[in-house]
């Protein structure tokens, strides 16, 4: 049986649907609660402000390259999201409003994997804690409702390429 482009993207968003709803099932209050304390380091304001305090304290070559990461990122998860237009999770599994609409990609797990991967790769003592922060924030978009857990990968990919080609590029 050949296995067609349409047909394995639908198989893939079954999967993802019925991993969210898994993931959604057996979340408890203490998890939530953690996980929205996760996800609100991710948020935009909380990055914006983060990464201008840091250009600001220690301005230099790893700051520069974290901010010029995030912004790279952003820009490439803002034309996925345009391109892609998959629709957010049911309202049902949603435990926190979501930002806007569209679903893929994860902008959380696009900026603060841009963040963790650039400053690993130029102090890598701070990698275990960073990495560590992005996998917490990119679970939470996931277990709150507002991504299936592709749009956090897809997420998760673009921040990291946009981490190594700036790291490349600088």
């Amino acid at each position: 049986m050949e296995r067609t482009a349409p047909t394995l993207l639908w198989r893939l968003g079954d999967a993802d649907a019925r991993a969210l709803a898994w993931i959604a099932r057996r979340r408890g209050p203490a998890l939530v609660s953690f996980m929205r304390a996760a996800t609100r380091s991710g948020d935009a304001i909380t990055v914006i402000v983060a990464l201008a305090t840091a250009l600001m304290a220690w301005p230099g070559r790893v700051t520069a390259l974290a901010a010029g990461s995030t912004i790279l990122g952003l820009g490439l998860f803002s034309l996925a999201k345009r391109l892609c237009n998959r629709p957010r999770p049911a309202s049902v599994h949603m435990v926190l409003a979501a930002p806007d609409r569209f679903s893929l990609p994860s902008g959380h797990s696009t900026s603060v994997w841009a963040i963790a991967i650039s400053v690993t790769l130029a102090l890598p003592a701070l990698g275990a804690p960073l990495l560590v922060w992005a996998l917490l924030v990119a679970a939470s978009r996931v277990v709150l409702g507002v991504h299936y857990p592709l749009d956090v990968v897809a997420g998760i990919v673009l921040g990291t390429l946009s981490a190594l080609t700036m790291s490349a590029a600088f």
